[in-house]
């Protein structure tokens, strides 16, 4: 017999009135899971990263009766402090990351095959337009950087920064495999999109991503000796994964994506590239 789904009533973060309405029209798309509580106690809370207190935030919002919290744009904090709320929270609520990139469904589909390749590839490129020119924009778009290339090649201990302009940044890494770049320019037009490019022996793998409208299909090409294999475009936007698997968490069928250990991670690097 088939169950109905439940709805978990959802607060917004009224103090981050972009990251707000992003997700209001992301939340519309998943209706009979979610639903927007505008006042009053609420399964999930959304809290923005724009607060830099946003850890005690989670935390508040978990002892005032939150099962799931999903964090949204999340500022350079102090690692430590990330791994201190995972304990804290730890068997009380689910805590999700939003990423605008990493849970793309095309890329997760092609990132095993990405990574084989990464291990023996000569060259990792990622390039991120940057929608603001704010700190914060290029903070965000270094996490959103990391946590799509990180997985590729695991540790980037050696990560630093090359070159620092008035509009961006360029990052370096030597590893045993690849070189890695990591560079982000702030968009004139407000753009916030992110180009990735793996060269190996045999295959390039060329990634693109475009965060300026909800469901902007990712494009991901394979290169070899037979021409170019495009993955088959999905109008479906990494945010929307994100909540619905933030759902199945909650409904005890599932784990979140990006989550706060893998956070804290990127911004331990994040962190050590920057100072």
């Amino acid at each position: 017999m088939m169950t109905a789904t439940t709805a978990l009533r959802v607060t917004l973060d009224p103090t981050d009135a972009a990251s707000s309405a992003v997700h209001r029209s992301v939340l519309a798309s998943v209706p009979r899971r979610f639903l927007i509580a505008e006042r009053g106690p609420a399964d999930v809370a959304v809290v923005s990263g724009r607060n830099r207190a946003w850890p005690d935030q989670v935390t508040r919002a978990v002892d005032d009766g939150a099962r799931g919290v999903l964090v949204v744009r999340p500022g350079l904090v102090d690692p430590e402090l990330v791994r201190g709320l995972v304990r804290t929270v730890a068997g009380r609520a689910v805590v999700a990351v939003d990423t605008p990139f990493a849970a793309d469904p095309t890329w997760t589909a092609a990132q095993t095959e990405v990574a084989a390749d990464a291990a023996t590839a000569s060259i990792v490129d990622s390039f991120a337009s940057i929608a603001g020119g704010e700190d914060g924009d290029i903070v965000d778009a270094l996490v959103g950087q990391l946590a799509v290339v990180r997985p590729l090649l695991g540790p980037l201990d050696g990560l630093r920064r090359l070159h620092r302009g008035d509009r961006g940044d360029l990052l370096g890494a030597h590893t045993r495999g690849p070189t890695v770049m990591l560079s982000g320019v702030t968009s004139a037009a407000g753009r916030a999109a992110l180009a990735l490019d793996v060269v190996a022996s045999e295959r390039r793998w060329q990634a693109r991503f475009d965060d300026t409208a909800l469901a902007s299909p990712t494009e991901v090409t394979r290169y070899d000796e037979t021409g170019a294999h495009i993955r088959p475009l999905r109008y479906e936007s990494g945010r929307r994964v994100t909540w619905l698997r933030l759902h199945e968490a909650l409904s005890g069928n599932g784990e979140v994506g990006y989550s706060l250990d893998r956070l804290a991670d990127d911004l331990e690097l994040a962190h050590q590239a920057l100072r």
